[in-house]
């Protein structure tokens, strides 16, 4: 009796544990959901909460021991499952951003996976947590506007600088050679008080050429990101499951730490790597190199894929309203030249710099980009 008694014991015990979470998790805010793991690599669906539910427009019944593959969209199904093997093989909470279509919008999710007390026969149960980033997202869009904004100020505060140093040699000439009248008086010379008058009017134009100066560089933030030591082997990890979930492509990158701008370096290999990726057949690579000799120092990352590759005469496409921009190339139908030009514009507003190496179409895409940074032990 005590043997029969057991089993059931704990399938009662497992029951009201499945309605406890099940119950927390309608409690909460995001969407929610609570998956089991039938098998490696296999999920199902035991709930999800009142709000994926709205947003899905699906019932509880609709979705209940679902495989993943049958409850959500492909490209969900397909992040969720991989991650999901991920957690239950770690333990523990795992954190992982994506684009996915929920109720029918595309949008970007931060997910939190966590391990939830196993079944009684031992398989793992996880809750996936969803925070929506799209607004977060559009947020750091806007930023690296900005950053090409602030970087157009710089390049006119540089023109304005060089022109009134130009302009500030005619009125400290004006006043030099006043002084030289004052020195040797003349006939035709005016008096003194006229000499002074007019030197101080030649100082006064100069002071207000430097006070426009100061004006501009007031108005002007140009505030630099602090360098941080940033793994590159993480980083790439990172970037591919963002970019590349299902590990369609072979990858290669460095293992190296670097010590540079993170923001810019995560933007402009995020850029790099997408575009390599949409484009490649079967592999990209990604090589490191640091110029020590240069100052101040500068680490240089080096994207190679084997697509159609640019044309000998492809550059990063010009802003927008210039003409050309984000249209693709005839020879190649890659479209990739607008956004080298953001991540060109980014590079050079922080002293960087992007070079695509020409080759011939068919023969791969190779783009180097450039910024101050050096090698870390």
């Amino acid at each position: 009796m005590r043997e029969i008694r057991e089993p059931a014991d704990r399938m009662a015990g497992d029951a009201a544990a499945l309605d406890a979470m099940r119950a927390a998790l309608d409690a909460l805010a995001p969407p929610a959901a609570l998956i089991e793991q039938t098998a490696p690599g296999a999920f199902r669906v035991l709930h999800l909460n009142d709000v994926w539910r709205r947003i899905c427009g699906r019932e509880a019944s609709e979705v209940w021991n679902l495989p993943l593959e049958d409850a959500f969209a492909p490209r969900l199904a397909a992040a969720l499952a991989m991650q999901l093997g991920r957690c239950a093989a770690q333990g523990g909470v795992h954190a992982f951003e994506e684009t996915m279509a929920i109720g029918g919008r595309e949008s970007w999710w931060k997910v939190q996976l966590r391990e939830m007390p196993r079944t009684p026969d031992n398989r793992p149960r996880l809750t996936a947590v969803l925070a929506e980033l799209t607004d977060y997202r559009h947020r750091a869009l806007g930023d690296a506007a900005q950053i090409s904004r602030l970087a157009g100020l710089n390049a006119e505060l540089r023109d304005l600088t060089g022109l009134a140093a130009h302009d500030l040699r005619s009125p400290l000439a004006n006043i030099v050679s006043l002084a030289r009248l004052a020195e040797t008086p003349a006939v035709t010379a005016p008096d003194p008080a006229t000499m002074l008058g007019l030197c101080g009017s030649a100082a006064r134009k100069g002071l207000d050429e430097i006070d426009a100066i100061m004006d501009r560089i007031d108005a002007l933030d140009l505030g630099q990101t602090p360098p941080e030591i940033v793994d590159l082997d993480p980083l790439c990890r990172d970037l591919l499951l963002q970019l590349d979930p299902g590990g369609r492509r072979t990858v290669k990158w460095p293992t190296a730490r670097v010590e540079t701008d993170p923001v810019l370096l995560r933007r402009a290999l995020h850029n790099l790597l997408d575009n390599a990726l949409r484009f490649s057949r079967t592999h990209v690579r990604i090589a490191l190199t640091c110029d020590l000799s240069s100052l101040p120092r500068r680490i240089e990352l080096r994207v190679e894929d084997d697509g159609p590759g640019f044309a000998p005469d492809d550059r990063p496409a010009p802003p927008p309203g210039t003409g050309g921009a984000g249209e693709p190339d005839e020879q190649t139908g890659s479209g990739r030249r607008f956004g080298l030009a953001a991540v060109a514009r980014l590079l050079e507003a922080r002293g960087g710099y992007l070079v695509i190496e020409p080759a011939a179409p068919g023969r791969g895409g190779r783009v180097r980009l450039g910024l101050p940074g050096t090698l870390r032990p």
